[in-house]
């Protein structure tokens, strides 16, 4: 009796990714559907999708968490692989994927986390904040989720256990300094606007300590300094994103404050 054949549904969201989404895509023919949700790209993303799915949706941006969860409500197969539009799956990476597949569910867990490796301007890091980096990926379709967050969402498990998958997931998410310092103002200000909706204060002196302490914990405790230049600008950008993140969130309390002062 041959074994079970398992299906893969892969989901990405994208804005203006046509860049990097052919790669993206290249490396996950072997996936028996492909979907993607565009939050109304300006280049030629939707164009590059359609090439290789028709299934391309058109979605206005809701935050990470809500897009990721929309596009996952579309997806039909068995399992899911959630990737970012500027991930490559390792050829290791998509044989083992393959195999797993093939498994009896008694040899399968629920989700499987997988090693991400990112280039920052051109460096590969490996120590740091992103030492060992492992995300939750690959799931089961009907027992996973991801929060609402508006970023650094998370993907949650609604039961079952977690495996490691071998294998590496190349993330080019920092082609050049202009779009790292483009996400430090994008990031802080999302991240800022979580803290404040869950309740977070913050002041002039706790944005320069959170700050110096995301550098040293990254760029010595961690050993982001065996990175050489990559890890350096890595621990530093964290330090930028970080501090102002918590003067925007400063900013939010100031603002709030002057409000209930013109009611009273």
């Amino acid at each position: 009796m041959s074994p079970p054949a398992y299906t893969l549904s892969v989901i990405i969201i994208t804005h203006n990714e046509g860049h990097r989404l052919a790669d993206c895509l290249n490396s996950v023919r072997f996936a028996h559907e492909l979907i993607i949700v565009d939050a109304e790209s300006t280049d030629n993303t939707v164009e590059i999708a359609k090439r290789y799915t028709q299934k391309v949706y058109s979605q206005p941006w809701q935050g990470f968490g809500r897009q990721k969860q929309f596009a996952l409500n579309l997806a039909t197969q068995t399992w899911v692989l959630s990737l970012d539009a500027d991930e490559i799956l390792s050829p290791q990476l998509q044989a083992n994927i393959q195999a797993l597949l093939t498994l009896e569910p008694e040899q399968q867990s629920t989700g499987y986390t997988i090693h991400c490796i990112t280039d920052f301007c051109g460096h590969f890091i490996r120590y740091g904040d992103w030492h060992n980096e492992r995300k939750l990926r690959l799931f089961q379709r009907k027992k996973a989720h991801f929060t609402d967050d508006v970023v650094h969402e998370k993907l949650v498990l609604d039961e079952g256990k977690v495996g490691k998958l071998p294998g590496h997931l190349y993330h080019y998410s920092y082609p050049n300094l202009s779009v790292a310092l483009d996400k430090i103002q994008r990031y802080s200000t999302l991240g800022a606007q979580k803290k404040w909706v869950a309740g977070k204060r913050a002041s002039f002196l706790s944005a320069i300590g959170h700050a110096i302490w995301a550098f040293f914990r990254g760029y010595v405790l961690k050993g982001g300094f065996l990175d050489g230049v990559g890890g350096f600008l890595v621990s530093f950008s964290r330090l930028e994103e970080t501090f102002y993140r918590y003067m925007k969130l400063r900013e939010l309390c100031l603002k709030a404050k002057a409000d209930h002062s013109k009611v009273l």
